[in-house]
């Protein structure tokens, strides 16, 4: 069973679009801070790998079973945000800037880079008390490597998760333009140690090429990356992701028909290709190939990488997404040529026209097993497949109510891996084909959760782990649809988070997108809000700007949820408190 399994009851296929609501109701509260916000150090000075980590960690932690948020400020305080009425007390002294998460109901965990600290916090007065500190551990670096500060990235009671970005130094060869053939320069590989500490105490140390994105700790914890864990090693390279392959075929839909597109050499003929059609299944294969001499080359014909799958029977018996009507469904075989300059290309195309039995339902996908993006035109996505061109988005946003999806429309998340790690450092990665596209997580509120949304189709579907760290099924809760989509047009905003308001049948989708303010900071965010009510066919949506009216409020650090479901926002100089963003 994969680790992702879709129920296909919540699917909504008749989905139409996301409706723009008013910002009737919908208020925005400035507070200005006692001391600005720390902003995580010199962030000029850091690689893209460590700012994504910086940002999957957001600044503003809310505190579980009360209405107060805590954060660092600039001198190095640990200080707690009260919104009603509005608050701010100093609490921890670190001095350093530190990051800081929640370990359990009355306990923050803070770490400065070299000492860990559990501080107790009191709700009520306000006040913290120092319960326990230790050292970060000493991972010995190799060579001329170079190591960030230790920053908390998961605690679960005393089990602490701690990262840090290493840098190793590289000598790399660029002729380039003018320049001398075999010009030397220097060149940084960026990975991450990741140490588990149980009361203090180093548990476990392993590395990854990309930022952790999930971690779900124990005597046995499961950890989610763009990239499978790895050992630590005297000479650490980095696990880099498999190459990611082009698709075998594509295809597009109408309400009453599928149609695939397999590019095969031009070299075939009709009489080499075998199909067959069955109510629920399709077979595509190839005649049987003569035995020949070949001489192997540098070059491969095109499409042969499609040519060799049907030969090794890969579409064999595949079974399909929903049924077919057989006696409607058919093949055709055609030669078609496309330019590039001048030079002519001649590539054999093979469609497969599929009868759909269930007319007006939309499938997510044709075969089971495979994601494998729908395309508008097959024949203009064969061209792009072969090099010949690109699609490029036009001027103005993106809409759902386009008559088809382009090729850009899948490139919404990131990779996501699961990797099982046991108490002894043992890795045991998850299968490469139960890899996943992460969307958005859960936006940080006073109710820990672990919930992720992932990437479906078009669709996005949020998922739970299993009730114990483990490489187990996740279970589908709740379909959002439509978002990936959206998603993909909005590929500057971060973060992305989802949030169920208490008694409400849906979950709320939210994003901030940076743009430029008619403030004197002249940068500012806008925030794109989707909600979609059970059983309907239409969602709503809501887009408004974050403080535009206040001037020099600075980066925005980090978003959290209030008990009562308003949204409030971490700038550098000022708390920010919406309500009535949610829909309910």
């Amino acid at each position: 069973m994969p680790l992702f399994p879709v129920d296909k009851a919540q699917l909504r296929p008749q989905f139409a679009t996301y409706r723009l609501t008013s910002e009737d109701g919908l208020t925005q509260r400035c507070h200005e801070l006692p001391v600005r916000a720390a902003t995580q150090g010199n962030t000029a000075a850091l690689g893209y790998k460590e700012l994504k980590a910086r940002a999957m960690h957001g600044a503003l932690v809310p505190l579980p079973a009360s209405a107060l948020f805590a954060y660092m400020d600039i001198e190095g305080w640990v200080t707690l945000a009260s919104i009603e009425p509005p608050a701010f007390e100093r609490v921890y002294h670190v001095g350093a800037f530190a990051t800081l998460c929640v370990a359990d109901e009355r306990t923050l965990v803070v770490c400065d880079g070299a000492v860990v600290a559990h501080v107790a916090i009191d709700p009520t007065s306000m006040r913290a008390q120092e319960t326990a500190r230790y050292t970060a551990p000493d991972v010995p670096l190799q060579g001329d490597e170079h190591a960030m500060p230790w920053r908390i990235a998961v605690a679960s009671g005393a089990d602490i998760l701690l990262e840090r970005a290493r840098r190793k130094a590289q000598t790399g060869v660029t002729p380039g333009l003018g320049a001398p053939s075999g010009t030397r320069h220097a060149q940084t590989q960026t990975y991450f140690d990741v140490a588990m500490l149980r009361t203090g105490q180093l548990v476990w140390h392993v590395v990854t090429d990309e930022p952790v994105a999930f971690a779900s700790l124990g005597d046995t914890s499961v950890l989610g990356a763009e990239t499978p864990l790895g050992p630590p090693a005297t000479s650490v390279q980095p696990v880099t992701p498999p190459a990611r392959d082009l698709p075998p075929y594509t295809w597009s839909q109408t309400e009453d028909t599928v149609t695939v597109a397999l590019a095969l050499p031009a070299s075939l003929t009709k009489h080499d290709i075998r199909v067959h059609f069955s109510p629920k299944a399709l077979s595509v294969s190839l005649a049987m190939q003569p035995a020949k001499i070949t001489e192997l080359d540098a070059t491969t014909e095109p499409h042969s990488t499609t040519e060799d799958a049907l030969r090794q029977g890969t579409y064999e018996s595949r079974v399909l997404w929903d049924q077919i009507n057989v006696g409607e469904s058919l093949w055709t075989w055609e030669n078609v040529q496309t330019r590039t300059g001048s030079e002519t290309h001649v590539t054999g195309l093979l469609t497969l026209h599929l009868a759909k039995a269930h007319e007006g339902t939309r499938w997510p996908q044709v075969l089971e097993g495979d994601d494998i993006a729908e395309t508008l035109d097959p024949s203009e996505m064969l061209m792009m497949l072969e090099g010949l061109e690109k699609y490029t988005e036009g001027p103005g946003s993106s809409s759902l109510l386009n008559d088809g999806l382009e090729e850009e429309d899948a490139l919404a998340g990131t990779r996501f891996v699961l990797s099982e790690v046991h108490a002894d450092g043992s890795i045991r990665p998850a299968e490469p084909s139960d890899a996943g596209v992460l969307l958005a997580r859960a936006a940080p509120s006073n109710v820990a959760t672990s919930h992720l949304l992932f990437k479906y189709d078009v669709d996005g579907i949020i998922y739970a782990p299993p009730a114990t760290p483990t490489l187990a099924p996740w279970t589908p809760e709740e379909v959002v649809p439509a978002i990936s989509y959206v998603l993909a047009s909005k590929r500057d905003a971060h973060p992305v988070y989802f949030y169920k308001v208490p008694g409400a049948a849906a979950s709320n989708v939210f994003a901030f997108e940076p743009r430029q303010s008619s403030s004197r900071s002249g940068l500012g965010h806008n925030a794109f809000v989707y909600y979609t009510p059970p059983g309907s066919n239409d969602g709503v949506s809501r887009v408004f700007r974050l403080a535009d009216h206040v001037q020099g409020a600075g980066a925005l650090l980090g978003v959290g949820v209030s008990p009562d479901a308003r949204l409030v926002c971490l700038f550098e100089s000022m708390l920010l408190v919406i309500d009535h963003a949610l829909f309910t």
